[in-house]
């Protein structure tokens, strides 16, 4: 069975490119087929770092409860889950600890190599390939570079330590393509470290440091200057992204304050694994300003989880560090000294990117912590089957909700933050003229994320027009005034604005079409929006619900 589960992972890296959702199919599927031997049939006795995974799934679990997004916390937990299955057996299982060394080296070189002839095949031909639709594909750049650093920041290092030198050029060049400083200063900066342990006192390392770390300041010297000295706004927003990176348009700092911020507002159990994106849709202060991941992991996972949940991840990542530091020291091999080295240049990327939100370069970290940690005890103390049912309950969990959230009533439920579904929900009911329930969701997408939708706002406004001006064509005047005054305390910044004092009974038609054009025509500032959505949150009783969750 371990052969299937190692077939399973081996393309997940290229797999992931094409289809998250399959991804997180094989992935559940390997572990569970992987994991089945240690997990179904024997107990084992739990070590510290063993047992601080444990406590930090048992966080995720608890804000997953009270998340803001069921449906999304729900698949994280399970991607964690995964992880937590495949990391015990490789540690307690000699032989399944074995194959993964060999998967390891072998599945990130593959791919490695699969994705960067990707890689050129789309820069070459883009416009004969089929269009890339995944934003969290390891070949195609999105998001200001191509994500494939993310891979070949952990494949490198792989190389350097075997003296792999066809290859490691190959990849230097792709990696270089790439255009992602933070991967080449990550990278930099990792063997920098490097020299400073004895473990890695040798001339390839002192070689590999030089270079990169020249390469890396030439390139961040290059782009400094041409984005600041050289070339106008004008030319560089015609250039990709990452040739044009003037330090105003980082947007780091924002997100790492929206994380903060997000953090203070449910300290203990956070918000819910993996729903950064709308904490960061509400917390923005200007429009197109948020986020889906912090660009820190640590930081998200505060924000996630909250205090516990991040404090016990951050113990468990030095926990795990000290014990592979132990483990090379003690078997000096290359291929150790390959995955420790790539493991500081990941860690230390993580604080600056979002690199272990793809599934399959999270998978490579759990499994090289493994293998830099092995422990193989002959002692049975705990039964862990029901964990391994637990997990098997979660991703046919996980798999049904997924089904389910394709459906945009039930989508709204499970997944309620989210803006974009209850926009078009309520899209929906005001084509079916079901006019209330289109308003309660309008304010739900105007309250999870109003800076990017000031035409929401003023679309539910021109809606309550609407429908008193229907009232008066059916001589319902008392329904026409009874609507005008409720919008009034639902919006009353439009009426200070532009009706005060022209509201009167005599005159209800005539107030309607002035305010339908005054507010139809005039743009809304970002003052305007914030004043509007936090009166909405406090006051309006069909989203204060919402409002209480933050």
């Amino acid at each position: 069975m371990l052969h299937w589960g190692l077939i399973l992972l081996f393309f997940l890296p290229v797999i992931e490119s094409f289809s998250r959702e399959v991804a997180l199919l094989f992935l559940f599927l390997g572990a569970l087929v992987a994991s089945y031997p240690v997990f179904w049939k024997r107990k084992i006795a739990f070590n510290s770092d063993e047992i601080l995974f444990l406590i930090f799934i048992f966080f995720g679990i608890v804000s997953t409860i009270f998340s803001i997004s069921t449906y999304r916390s729900l698949t994280e937990l399970s991607r964690y889950l995964a992880y937590f299955l495949i990391f015990i057996s490789i540690r307690n299982d000699q032989i399944i600890g074995n194959r993964f060394r060999k998967f390891f080296s072998g599945s990130i070189l593959v791919n490695s190599l699969v994705l960067s002839i990707l890689f050129f095949a789309y820069f070459l031909f883009s416009s004969y390939l089929p269009k890339v639709t995944s934003g969290m594909n390891l070949f195609y750049p999105v998001f200001g570079y191509n994500r494939i650093a993310n891979l070949l920041i952990i494949a490198i290092p792989l190389l350097i330590s075997q003296r792999r030198l066809w290859l490691l050029a190959f990849f230097s060049l792709v990696l270089i393509g790439s255009v992602s400083r933070g991967s080449l200063l990550a990278l930099s900066i990792g063997l920098v470290i490097s020299l400073v342990i004895p473990l890695f006192r040798k001339s390839i390392f002192y070689k590999a440091s030089i270079f990169y770390f020249v390469i890396t300041m030439v390139i961040l010297t290059s782009v400094f200057i041409s984005s600041h000295f050289i070339l106008t706004k004008r030319e560089g927003n015609l250039l990709y992204s990452g040739l044009y990176k003037p330090v105003t348009n980082e947007k780091r700092v924002e997100y790492f304050r929206q994380a903060i911020y997000g953090f203070t507002d449910t300290p203990l159990i956070g918000s819910g694994l993996d729903t950064f994106r709308y904490i960061s849709q509400r917390l923005q202060k200007s429009p197109a300003n948020w986020t889906w991941y912090v660009h820190n992991h640590f930081l998200q996972l505060f924000s996630d989880t909250g205090f516990l949940g991040g404090s016990v991840f951050i113990l468990l990542i030095v926990l795990l560090m000290l014990n592979a530091y132990e483990e090379v020291k003690s078997n000096r091999n290359n291929l150790n000294r390959g995955i420790f080295l790539a493991l500081i240049v990941s860690i230390i990327h993580s604080l600056i990117d979002f690199d272990w939100q793809f599934i399959s370069i999270f998978l490579y970290i759990f499994i090289g912590f493994a293998l830099l940690s092995s422990k193989y005890e002959s002692k049975k103390q705990i039964n862990i089957k029901p964990l391994y049912i637990l997990a098997i309950v979660l991703f046919i969990t996980t798999f049904i909700l997924g089904r389910e959230y394709r459906a945009i009533e039930n989508a709204a439920i499970i997944d309620g933050a989210n803006s974009d579904i209850n926009r078009k929900l309520g899209e929906e009911y005001r084509q079916e003229k079901k006019y209330q329930q289109a308003h309660i969701y309008f304010q739900k997408a105007i309250l999870h994320n109003p800076l990017d939708l000031g035409e929401i706002i003023k679309g539910d406004y021109l809606l309550y027009l609407k429908e008193a001006e229907l009232a008066l064509q059916n001589n319902d005047y008392d329904g026409a005034w009874q609507k005008l005054n409720y919008l009034l305390k639902v919006y009353p910044l439009f009426h200070k604005k532009y009706g005060s004092g022209l509201l009167r009974r005599d005159n209800l038609l005539s107030y309607i079409r002035y305010m339908s054009k005054a507010v139809g025509d005039n743009p809304l500032r970002i003052w305007e929006i914030k004043e509007i959505t936090g009166y909405l949150a406090i006051n309006y009783p069909l989203t204060r619900k919402i409002h209480l969750l933050f």
